[in-house]
């Protein structure tokens, strides 16, 4: 993957987090995205948050926006977490952030909608113009469609 330029994501809990970064150290120009933030969930934040501001150290490392609708412990728009979104985005700068839709949300997030869960990154958060543009589009352009 790292030879052919071709990005994996990565579904994994935190208790892996030293295993992308052995893998980072192997490969140092894979580009790695580590999808829903290492299954972060309402009732554990601080720990899980820690681990992907850690990872956010590594330049090849890009941070999936999925755990929202599918770790908040609350309905829309999961404000349990919109703390924690900001800080990983703050870490990983927005230009690493990919918005993911967790489709078929109806599966997947029940208690969220498609249009709330872009809502949240649209109206919820706070971003700026040129995060929103980042996180929603640009940066998985470049990821994924982009030739190197």
């Amino acid at each position: 993957a790292e030879r052919l330029g071709i990005v994996i994501n990565v579904l994994v809990g935190r208790q892996y987090a030293p295993q992308i970064v052995a893998l980072v150290k192997r490969h140092p120009k894979l580009r790695i995205v580590i999808d829903h933030c290492l299954g972060l969930q309402a009732s554990d934040v601080e720990p899980t948050v820690k681990a992907m501001e850690e990872l956010a150290k590594l330049p090849t490392v890009h941070a999936k926006m999925t755990f929202l609708p599918t770790g908040s412990a609350e309905e829309y728009p999961c404000q349990d977490l919109h703390q924690a979104c900001l800080r990983i985005i703050e870490a990983f700068t927005p230009d690493r952030c990919v918005w993911g839709s967790d489709f078929p949300c109806e599966l997947w997030c029940p208690k969220v909608t498609y249009a709330q869960h872009l809502k949240i990154f649209t109206h919820k958060l706070g971003l700026d113009d040129a995060a929103k543009s980042a996180v929603l589009g640009k940066t998985a352009q470049r990821l994924w469609f982009d030739p190197l």
